[in-house]
């Protein structure tokens, strides 16, 4: 799961105003309430009922994908087209799926799918991770060029409310270059940092709302994640276990970033992976280029 934090640009013009106006619920910070999961429905439901067809058959394209390595993204997209009729279905902001030939749903497009309210305890709780954002960055040198992951970060002037940084936290995962069934399973070492602890304490209601989500339109992936986490307890070695909010089995959080164009080899493309943008005030994009979309992205929207 990725959570993106973006902040006003220079394009936002000057009322600065949010996508998602307020609801005037009482959004409580325990408790997912009526209006969270009635909202939620009317997104999906609204999705369902609007189908985007892609002429492509998912597997073939899928796994076409993992079998072609060029070290470009869009080096391997020209050679994807000459063997996939790509789409090109422009600029959507209205709720989607996007589906393959067969009508097997390869995406959930689900715009301001939470309550402001929510959205805005979310962005009150970022803050406690500012000082781990701070330091998540190398320091740029001349001599080393920087690893993509670590490119397209952007400062807001004066250092902005969020900063700049992504954090990734995972509950149990394999050391690198130790990734056999037998090795053993560690929690990421930002898990250590207090302030990562409140954070996550801070944001488990949202990630319940979001695991009801995920509940409702892909439930075996949800029932697989919950197996996958509770039997996960027993194979971490720590001496200081996490309380893991999520169903999904990491989480990002990216703050400020132009992210580039890239596709994860090591996916599963029967899984999805879950995207939801929050901050403020923002006009951000999310491309989709394989299948010729891009997606309004600004606060309260989410992908899978």
């Amino acid at each position: 799961m990725t959570i993106c934090f973006k902040e006003p640009g220079p394009d936002c013009g000057p009322s600065g105003r949010t996508y998602c106006p307020s609801t005037g619920s009482d959004v409580t910070a325990n408790v997912i309430t009526e209006i969270e999961l009635t909202r939620a429905a009317v997104v999906i439901a609204h999705a369902v009922v609007n189908p985007l067809r892609a002429d492509l058959d998912v597997d073939r394209f899928a796994d076409s994908a993992k079998a072609s390595h060029p070290s470009h993204a869009d080096s391997q997209r020209h050679k994807l087209a000459k063997y996939f009729h790509c789409p090109s279905f422009g600029l959507i902001s209205e709720p989607a799926t996007f589906v393959d030939r067969h009508g097997r749903i390869l995406a959930w497009y689900l715009p301001e799918i939470m309550v402001p309210d929510r959205m805005d305890r979310v962005n009150q709780s970022i803050k406690l991770l500012r000082p781990a954002l701070d330091q998540s960055l190398p320091k740029p040198t001349q001599k080393a060029k920087q690893p993509w992951r670590s490119q397209g970060f952007v400062m807001p002037s004066g250092g902005g409310e969020f900063g700049v940084g992504r954090v990734t936290l995972c509950p149990g995962g394999f050391m690198q270059r130790h990734e056999r069934l037998q090795d053993d399973l560690y929690q990421s070492g930002t898990l250590s940092l207090p302030a990562v602890r409140e954070w996550l304490s801070e944001i488990t209601v949202a990630e319940h709302l979001w695991s009801a989500i995920t509940s409702v339109i892909a439930p075996d992936q949800y029932q697989a994640g919950v197996e996958s986490v509770a039997n996960m307890k027993d194979m971490v070695r720590t001496s200081d276990p996490i309380v893991w909010p999520s169903e999904f089995s990491g989480l990002e959080v990216i703050v400020n970033r132009e992210t580039p164009s890239h596709r994860d080899p090591g996916a599963s493309p029967s899984f999805y992976d879950l995207l939801v943008s929050l901050g403020k005030a923002h006009h951000a994009i999310l491309a989709l280029p394989d299948l010729g979309a891009e997606l309004a992205y600004p606060p309260c929207y989410a992908l899978k």
